[in-house]
């Protein structure tokens, strides 16, 4: 388990993260969601030790990074938003020197550097420099080498951030793979879809603060209507208003349905006629994670 607990850093007067407390739990993946300079990589760095924060703590599996570091980093991996990697090395090199910081055989080393390598799919470029992989290749090998530590628990920052089609589809398996063999995973990214369909929780942060910490679950099966319709702008939200939330988002409305009354599209639009509001386009159904994400930040 990863554990936030009150996490409170700033720079200067710029507050960096204010309060902040939330987990990851064994067996999840918990997305880490917000814009770019919301606080999500001060976060990640904080539960890594590279940063101190001015309060609170961050728990890995029970140790604390703020008072026993070198204990809880053994039990986390982190894959950085950046690849910063040597052009003249090779994967090799970087195997080597860690497997025998971690007291593996040459053998185990090889063995395991091969595995990651194939679950990654960069098999065959172990002896390659860095200098002939793209950015997402090297993304991809720090991946590998997070997983060659075989920690617990794993910390990705904007990992689907410059990976193509296979490399965010080999992401995705990997994360639900650690996910089913017990790891506590947070997921830090702005790229919604991949959050949406991956974690099994979501944490909203906004201006260095968390907003809401849901169930994707939660959000996927609240009934969402997207309307498009004709009238003057108070006398619409006043009418909708009646069954549910209402939020203007790309010049239409999105109801958050709360009346059991209107069941389906087909009730929506019998609802809409019969207090004669005229519709242009409607789009009906569970609210996705980039709707929730919008209307939650609106409100801050």
């Amino acid at each position: 388990m990863i554990e936030f607990k009150n996490v409170t850093k700033t720079y200067g007067k710029k507050t960096a993260v204010s309060s902040v407390t939330f987990e990851a739990k064994d067996h999840e993946i918990l997305g880490l969601a917000g814009i770019n300079g919301a606080g999500k990589t001060t976060c990640i760095k904080i539960a890594t030790g590279i940063v101190i924060p001015d309060s609170g703590d961050v728990i890995i599996d029970g140790m604390s990074v703020r008072k026993r570091r070198s204990l809880a980093l053994r039990n986390v991996g982190w894959i950085p938003e950046y690849p910063i990697l040597e052009n003249l090395d090779t994967p090799d090199n970087m195997f080597s020197d860690f497997g025998t910081l971690f007291d593996y055989s040459r053998s185990e080393t090889k063995e395991k550097s091969e595995n990651v390598m194939v679950k990654v799919g960069l098999k065959n470029l172990s002896d390659k420099r860095f200098s002939s992989f793209s950015n997402g290749m090297k993304k991809r090998f720090l991946i590998a080498l997070a997983l060659f530590q075989n920690p617990k628990n794993y910390l990705f920052d904007e990992s689907f951030s410059g990976l193509d089609p296979v490399g965010i589809r080999l992401l995705k398996d990997i994360l639900l793979e650690l996910r089913n063999r017990g790891s506590a995973i947070i997921l830090s990214s702005h790229i919604l879809p991949e959050i949406e369909e991956t974690a099994d929780r979501v944490a909203i942060i906004h201006n260095g603060s968390i907003v809401v910490i849901s169930k994707l679950s939660e959000i996927m099966n609240k009934h969402v209507a997207e309307i498009k319709v004709k009238g003057p702008r108070n006398t619409i939200i006043k009418i909708l208003e009646r069954i549910g939330e209402v939020y203007e988002y790309r010049e239409k409305y999105l109801i958050r349905i709360g009346d059991r009354n209107i069941k389906n599209a087909h009730d929506l639009v019998k609802f809409l006629d019969f207090n004669g509001l005229e519709l242009e386009s409607i789009n009906y159904g569970g609210e996705r994670l980039e709707e929730f994400f919008l209307r939650k930040i609106k409100d801050q």
